[in-house]
């Protein structure tokens, strides 16, 4: 709430100091008079705060320098895209320009200015959390890794405590102590956080005191839940085995009811790619044929929503013999079977052009998890814990994964992804879904598709 406060108050600064260079190259006198006619521009100040500040009040990135820095620039370029796109079908001379661009520049400075105050004094030590860990093996070292890594400007472990029965080596010279020792630790020190990383359900003495925690207001979070809300990504090796049907069917049913929403902003998406599409064609398939022997388009099986297949079709971007029949290979950044042109294609993506068709059908989703082939699903299935939970939702052109990740050659890299497309799987909303297209538009921009 300080952030957004803070934010709100940078927005209603740059307003009028935005409106006061206007007046300068117009010859008009900047005046209260002239302010009070140009109230409206300060709801400028509103939008501002929801394109730049909000995303911004995330802690893993209200106290990176770097990542608040590129939040911002990028809720700036949405907003001023957003008024171009206004501003083009606006009659001609209603709408100004240049007032536009100082306040987007002078909310900019202003509120990066708020934020470095911010950090500057919230990272002090009297504002810094004091958490404990309590548990052992890979999901304490998650968290121990969580905090130092990521909660390094505003919190400090204080202590692992092991559960009943385990060991564990010393974590980075953290101290540990036994369970009989929480109530002591948490008396000797204020504490304000304690992390659930155990591997059971505690019990006993331990229930009980961790009941007395929460009526002291010490919070308690679990591991999973931390690291989801921190890095947004799903945790797959430490979910529990009802994680399936408890948290993510809750998630589900609340997410159910933007399905329409969504759909309407596929069709007038898919819409609009149909009609570049139809512009690109012709070049693309001249480039195509002239590069490499072989068809232009490329159809494969892949799976969709439900496990329902469905034949996606794609620019060619491989040797006509790249597999075999019945061999499915998995592709990588730097595949020797890419064509030339195919490359090209890839880093731009608009490989992926065709797959406005599947949107408009059904088939697809402008944003969502990539679709895949069956026999990788079938492969996957087995080894990855819960990798069919991707196919609860449509699959999409771009996804939270595509825009976080490199492309995905192996299991590892599969599994890695999965973490990301169970978050969207559980979070997707449109704001979402927009943040993920301007994403991929920054991607397509850097060449950096694949």
């Amino acid at each position: 709430m300080l952030l957004a406060v803070g934010d709100l108050t940078a927005g209603a600064m740059a307003a009028p100091l935005a409106l006061w260079l206007w007046s300068i190259p117009a010859g008009a006198d900047f005046s209260w008079q002239f302010v009070a006619d140009k109230l409206p521009w300060f709801a400028g100040s509103l939008l501002w705060v929801a394109a730049a500040g909000l995303p911004a009040t995330h802690p893993s990135i209200a106290f990176s320098i770097r990542r608040t820095v590129v939040t911002l620039l990028r809720g700036a370029m949405a907003l001023g895209l957003l008024y171009l796109a206004v501003y083009f079908y606006a009659p001609r001379g209603v709408l100004p320009r240049l007032v536009v661009i100082c306040f987007l520049w002078e909310g900019f400075f202003i509120t990066l200015a708020w934020r470095l105050i911010f950090v500057s004094v919230f990272s002090r030590e009297r504002f810094r959390h004091l958490v404990i860990i309590l548990g052992s093996g890979p999901a304490a070292a998650a968290a121990l890794e969580l905090v130092q890594r990521h909660r390094s400007g505003r919190a400090d472990v204080g202590g692992i405590v092991l559960e009943v029965g385990q060991s564990h080596p010393a974590l980075a010279g953290i101290p540990e102590v036994g369970p009989d020792r929480l109530v002591e630790v948490l008396t000797e020190k204020s504490v304000s956080e304690i992390i659930l990383a155990t591997t059971r359900r505690p019990a006993g003495d331990l229930l009980k005191t961790l009941l007395a925690c929460q009526e002291a207001g010490i919070e308690l979070v679990r591991v999973q839940v931390l690291i989801e809300y921190t890095l947004r990504r799903v945790p797959v090796d430490l979910l529990e085995p009802d994680w399936l049907m408890t948290d993510l069917a809750d998630a589900m049913r609340l997410r159910d009811a933007s399905w329409f929403a969504k759909r309407a902003v596929d069709l007038i998406g898919g819409l609009a790619g149909l009609t570049f599409a139809a512009l690109a064609t012709p070049l693309i398939a001249l480039a195509v044929r002239l590069d490499s022997p072989g068809p232009i388009f490329y159809r494969q099986q892949r799976l969709g929503r439900g496990g329902q297949q469905f034949v996606i079709v794609k620019f060619r971007t491989m040797r006509r013999d790249a597999e075999r029949p019945g061999e499915a290979k998995w592709a990588d950044a730097e595949d020797a079977r890419v064509t030339r042109v195919g490359r090209i294609l890839r880093r731009t993506r608009l490989d992926e052009l065709p797959q406005f068709v599947s949107v408009i059908k059904g088939d697809m989703s402008l944003v969502g998890p990539r679709p895949e082939r069956p026999a990788f699903v079938a492969r996957l299935q087995e080894v990855i814990p819960f990798y069919r939970a991707r196919l609860m939702v449509p699959p999409g052109i771009t996804g939270w994964a595509q825009v976080n990740l490199p492309y995905a050659d192996s299991e590892s890299a599969a599994r890695a992804k999965l973490e990301y497309d169970l978050y969207y799987v559980k979070h997707r909303s449109l704001l979402l879904d927009l943040t993920i297209m301007l994403r991929t538009v920054g991607t397509v921009l850097r060449l950096r598709g694949h």
